[in-house]
């Protein structure tokens, strides 16, 4: 027997209007799947928002090293410059070491003249 359109048209929908019920015969579990997938649901639209989070966040702290990393080299700078403010201190002390050494000797050096002489 040949079944036309029409016939399998009320098949369908003839399953359609009793497969909930069918299944739930079968396997009473059923009835939570689509309480399931909903829940499923939600969970991957929360994991796509604390993605969307956790990116911003990761955005933000490269942004604050980037920002401690210019402060440090700020820092390197002002460094670089004490070391040589210490750098030409040290030579004007050693000048003066001279200085005062030369001065010492001088002063030696007439005390033993003046004392030859006196």
């Amino acid at each position: 027997m040949a079944l036309n359109d029409t016939d399998l048209q009320r098949i369908g929908d003839y399953v359609k209007v009793n497969m909930y019920g069918w299944l739930l015969e079968v396997a009473p579990n059923v009835a939570a799947v689509p309480q399931i997938l909903e829940r499923l649901e939600r969970i991957e639209q929360e994991l796509v928002v604390q993605r969307h989070e956790l990116k911003a966040q990761r955005e933000l702290m490269e942004a604050r090293f980037a920002a401690v990393d210019k402060r440090f080299e700020d820092m390197n700078k002002r460094f670089e410059d004490m070391n040589e403010r210490f750098g030409d201190m040290n030579k004007r002390f050693t000048g003066m070491q001279w200085m005062v050494g030369g001065g010492f000797a001088l002063l030696g050096a007439a005390m033993t003249v003046f004392k030859f002489l006196v």
